[in-house]
């Protein structure tokens, strides 16, 4: 189908638009407010592109076709992956003790002793 608009609204420019403007916030939502937060951004991001796809003389049904999509499809699984990438930067990703020096060096070691080991175990292949 061919819209008057442009290929700047399809489903996929305006799914990016709306999930960029979302990411650029998705950070100050708390794990409360993330879902309302993400929710209220996209229809924020929506309203203005509807407003250029309208006076370029975009059909409605093409609209309400895309708005559903959006908001109905893309949004649900786009803000399960915001809650949950958001409650792993406030864990530092769980990186044992949060990736400090000791636990570095810890990490080297076990690395080397475990090198070590499979060099030594004569039954391991080494190509």
């Amino acid at each position: 189908m061919h819209e008057p608009s442009g290929s700047s609204f399809d489903y996929a420019n305006v799914i990016f638009s709306v999930l960029q403007d979302c990411e650029h916030r998705r950070r100050s939502y708390t794990e409360e407010s993330v879902h309302a937060g993400l929710m209220e951004c996209a229809n924020e991001k929506l309203a203005r592109v509807r407003t250029s796809y309208l006076d370029g003389m975009g059909s409605k049904s093409y609209w309400r076709d895309l708005e559903k999509e959006v908001l109905q499809t893309v949004m649900p699984q786009y803000i399960a992956a915001a809650a949950e990438q958001n409650k792993r930067e406030r864990t530092g990703y769980g990186v044992f003790r949060g990736g400090d020096i000791a636990a570095r060096v810890l990490f080297t070691l076990l690395g080397l002793v475990i090198g070590a080991a499979i060099l030594a175990i004569p039954f391991i292949p080494i190509f």
